[in-house]
């Protein structure tokens, strides 16, 4: 049970966390996600347009079972998301260990390298998931090409 004490404590800390109340400060807040550029659909370039097609090759192959090829698909974007983000984490903490006798450019780096932690467990768990897809779509086309055989 919580005691009184305890309650009145959780009450005042709820009343001063409720976020940005100016427009001001909304706005702020509204442009925290583009600070990275994480949240944004991902854009390719050349290389990365080469890779994309090695990835998809590699997951699932040119013809294969349509369920084959839409799993590779998602499993190669997984893949290179995965990449970015963790590019940009190891980039910010390069910055942090490059400013360590400033303090403030330090915490400015480190911030940002614990703000990518959070993209980067959104895009592991979307990379698992496409994971698990590309798996059971191989084994389907196993059990479906057992049947096949055994006729």
């Amino acid at each position: 049970m919580t005691s009184p004490q305890k309650a009145d404590v959780a009450r005042a800390n709820g009343s001063r966390s409720r976020g940005p109340r100016t427009p001001d400060g909304k706005a702020r807040s509204a442009r925290n996600a583009t600070k990275l550029g994480l949240s944004l659909p991902m854009s390719l370039g050349p290389s990365d347009h080469r890779l994309y097609g090695d990835l998809i090759d590699l997951f699932g192959d040119e013809g294969a079972d349509p369920d084959i090829a839409s799993a590779a698909e998602m499993a190669a974007h997984a893949q290179l998301n995965l990449h970015m983000v963790r590019q940009a984490k190891q980039m910010a903490m390069r910055q942090a260990s490059e400013n360590l006798d400033q303090p403030f450019a330090f915490k400015k780096a480190i911030r940002l390298a614990a703000s990518c932690e959070r993209y980067e467990g959104r895009a592991f768990s979307k990379w698992k998931k496409a994971a698990r897809r590309l798996s059971e779509a191989h084994l389907k086309l196993t059990e479906r090409t057992k049947v096949t055989i055994a006729r």
